[in-house]
């Protein structure tokens, strides 16, 4: 689970995706953190 995670922000970040496809998946992230 976490492996995965860290391996798709490995991708975002080589990849260069736009901040706020990045900022997306962080409140995304937050959010289900939080539940």
């Amino acid at each position: 689970m976490y492996k995965g995670v860290g391996h798709a922000f490995q991708i975002l970040h080589n990849s260069r995706f736009s901040q706020t496809r990045t900022q997306e998946m962080m409140s995304h992230l937050k959010s289900f953190i939080n539940r």
